[in-house]
């Protein structure tokens, strides 16, 4: 309806039909509800999580620094241990708390020394981020002092072979090179947001759509959060996370596309390729792995 005389003659507005005066006018039906114009939302501030404090196998606890989650919304968490094995002594779920911040804490007794991941998500938004932190050795205990060794007899023979060193211990091989590398299964869902994907999985050659051509290496589906052990690289099939028949994500900053596959040597000893579009960016790159 419009005003039409007053001090507010020409506003436009609405009002229930059944405060006018019957018989009511006949009008045309409205063609919108004055909402179309209104900008979208922001999206929400990115996730922070830094682990904070020191401790060792023999004891402390690490806390955490967090902000932007979902206060009062739940939580999933997840992690890795040093050798890229899931970490199974944790409660995966929790409740965030009011000022959008954490109530991570790790007891460090007893787990092995080394880098952890930890990876969590926020259920209500979907948004998800990840950190590191380490655990170190326990201190060594004091020794106890030796007695000083004997003095040499200086009239010992030097020339008897019987008397000549023994060989020393051959040195170690060298240990193929490998990186431990982090599933992100994540494809875009518009123009800013991500949504994890159907599993991914090792292939027996570096091309997609294995899982319908019978080239999927069987029982190795991964999801975001999930670690793998790549040992090299090659170039095979163009893989995106994106949409190749629309320009909807664009501009969406989690858009990867690249032909670089990583070689992966699983649990079982099994060995297949994973394009590197499905793993975390910071892992992405070719971690100056060889060639396979």
């Amino acid at each position: 309806m419009s005003v039409v005389d007053g001090a507010a003659a020409g506003e436009r507005g609405w009002v229930w039909s059944d405060l006018v005066s019957k018989p009511q006018p006949v009008t045309d039906e409205c063609d919108h509800i004055g909402h179309e114009n209104e900008p979208a939302p922001p999206p929400p501030p990115p996730l922070n999580l830094e682990i904070v404090g020191t401790c060792t196998t023999a004891g402390g606890t690490l806390t955490s620094s967090s902000a932007n989650f979902t206060a009062g919304g739940e939580y999933n968490v997840a992690a890795t241990y040093p050798d890229g094995q899931p970490y199974t002594n944790l409660d995966t779920t929790g409740t965030v708390n009011s000022d959008g911040s954490l109530p991570w804490e790790w007891s460090c007794e007893g787990d092995p020394a080394g880098t952890y991941t930890t990876y969590l998500v926020d259920l209500a938004t979907g948004r998800d981020v990840t950190a590191t932190f380490t655990i170190d050795p326990a201190p060594e205990a004091p020794q106890a002092p030796q007695a000083p060794e004997a003095p040499s007899d200086p009239e010992a023979p030097t020339s008897d072979p019987g008397n000549a060193p023994g060989p020393g211990p051959a040195p170690a091989e060298p240990q193929a090179p490998s990186e431990q590398v982090l599933i992100y299964n994540k494809v875009t869902n518009g123009s800013s947001e991500m949504r994890e994907d159907s599993p991914a999985y090792l292939s027996t050659t570096p091309t997609n759509h294995c899982s319908e051509n019978g080239c999927a290496l069987s029982g190795t589906d991964m999801n975001t959060g999930a670690t793998a052990t790549a040992s090299c690289q090659t170039i095979g099939d163009r893989t995106t996370n994106g949409q190749d028949d629309s320009t909807v994500d664009d501009a969406n900053p989690g858009l990867f596309t690249s032909d670089r596959w990583y070689g992966i040597r699983w649990s079982d000893g099994r060995f297949g390729y994973l394009a590197e579009t499905w793993t975390d960016p910071a892992d992405r790159g070719g971690q100056g792995l060889p060639q396979c």
